[in-house]
């Protein structure tokens, strides 16, 4: 049976819009679609050698090599290694110290400070992530090269945009200078596959840096943040997804949106629809075919620290999986100076912080793909098998309204700016999430041990 390769991918509706195959294939295109996703355009005509360079390089197709199969000779001499988490040299949880730095950056402040560090020691050049732009056919961010310390603290804080990385790459092959890249996991696995076929890539970007991803959004999900809060599709002109607030825990930050020339509006993200990540509001279809949670193939990877002990404390904290000895150096000299804050973290509560993330794209992945083979719906090649089992029927039918509510969460959006009122998509997903409330709001007892928890500082 053919692979499923780069046609079957865009043709699914499993493009994630990283643009891998763009970078190999300057003949593959990048464009956002009507519900805010960047997609391949693949030409018709393309010979098929050259399609299966691209079918080669793209994160969700069944021709590329798989998370497990770049471990083998990316950390082949790693002895630490878990079935979650993939290789690794050190476990931990951490935040940078400097309050007012952390006051604009999304949980510890980790991931941009060790950039910082890395251009600090002279062993890059720059550091390629995403950030806001003023270019409105891109959207409010686009992938871009910060080459200064002062760019790259412009350029922090987490974005849930739907993005492409290919223009950015092909502009810096060839031009001598030595990278950083930020992405999620399956941004990291796409810079993987091309490095694999395109030596000046591989060559140039020294360092991989990951992140922690619940799943992706379209465009469209900053667009309807922003309405809920007072500023309409039409007139967005940023936002702030996690606008901290020194009065509460980490988990209880807020959005921001401005219209042109005008001052923020905010609210509490889990008070706005769409804000419960669990609903899948403006998900990608890719996400619901992804099983890498801690960015397995990057050299370090760095997340929110979703556990008791750490979600109370207003700064926020970053999980941190090392798998490069000098990254874990420059960590361990931060330690002992006290310019960061670094607790080692055991296995069991490194996965205990991405629990949710791990019910999603694990035991919710093999019952997803159960679905699709019983449907005879064509879908990628996975390290998770396939297994309608598993689940108790009240998790199977949290998994399955969640992929269909993520599906409908897109239409319902595009019919609500068409008609220039929200509440057309309040109507239409309320019929999803309440029922998914129903099914996920926990029982008295676990409520009320909730909120003694909570009464005593140990979770938001």
């Amino acid at each position: 049976m053919e692979k499923f390769g780069i046609r079957a991918v865009v043709s699914n509706g499993l493009c994630v819009g990283c643009g891998a195959c763009a970078v190999v294939v300057p003949d593959i295109k990048m464009t956002r679609d009507q519900y805010g996703v960047m997609q391949a355009i693949v030409p018709k005509e393309l010979d098929n050698k050259t399609l299966n360079l691209a079918s080669a390089v793209c994160p969700f197709s069944s021709a590329s090599l798989n998370e497990d199969e770049h471990a083998e000779y990316l950390w082949e001499k790693f002895a630490l290694s878990d079935d979650k988490i993939g290789s690794y040299l050190a476990l931990h949880a951490g935040r940078v110290n400097d309050q007012s730095y952390l006051l604009n950056s999304s949980s510890g402040g980790l991931t941009s400070w060790v950039c910082i560090q890395l251009m600090k020691k002279g062993l890059i050049d720059g550091v390629i992530h995403v950030g806001p732009t003023s270019d409105a056919v891109q959207g409010l961010y686009e992938f871009q090269v910060s080459r200064s310390i002062d760019e790259l603290r412009l350029r922090r804080k987490s974005q849930y945009y739907s993005v492409s990385a290919n223009d950015v790459l092909c502009s810096i092959k060839g031009d001598g200078k030595r990278y950083a890249f930020v992405g999620v996991p399956c941004f990291i696995k796409a810079l993987r596959n091309i490095e694999r076929h395109e030596p000046a890539v591989k060559a140039q970007i020294v360092f991989a840096l990951g992140l922690v991803c619940g799943h992706m959004k379209s465009s469209a999900f900053a667009e309807l943040m922003a309405w809920q809060v007072g500023v309409r599709p039409e007139q967005l002109a940023s936002v702030d997804f996690r606008v901290k607030d020194e009065t509460k825990a980490a988990s209880r930050y807020a959005f921001a949106a401005s219209a042109v020339g005008a001052q923020p509006r905010l609210k509490t993200s889990s008070k706005l629809i769409g804000g419960n990540w669990g609903h899948a509001a403006m998900q990608l279809n890719a996400c619901n075919y992804c099983d890498d949670i801690f960015a397995e193939l990057a050299d370090v990877t760095f997340g929110d620290a979703w556990i008791p002990q750490y979600e109370s404390v207003w700064q926020g904290t970053n999980i941190v999986v090392s798998r490069n000895v000098l990254i874990s150096e420059i960590l361990e000299e931060a330690r002992n100076s006290g310019e960061i804050a670094l607790d080692d973290l055991t296995p069991a509560l490194m996965i205990e912080s991405q629990n949710g993330n791990f019910r999603h794209r694990r035991e919710g992945l093999a019952q997803r793909l159960a679905d699709d083979d019983l449907a005879c719906v064509q879908r990628p090649a996975k390290r998770v098998v396939a297994d309608g089992t598993i689940l108790t029927e009240h998790r199977r039918e949290i998994v399955r309204l969640r992929r269909a509510m993520g599906h409908a969460s897109h239409d319902l959006f595009l019919k609500a700016k068409a008609a220039g009122s929200i509440r057309s998509y309040i109507r239409g997903i309320a019929r999803f999430s309440s029922r998914m409330d129903e099914l996920t709001k926990p029982p008295l007892l676990g409520r009320a041990v909730g909120k003694l928890m909570r009464l005593l500082g140990f979770s938001s």
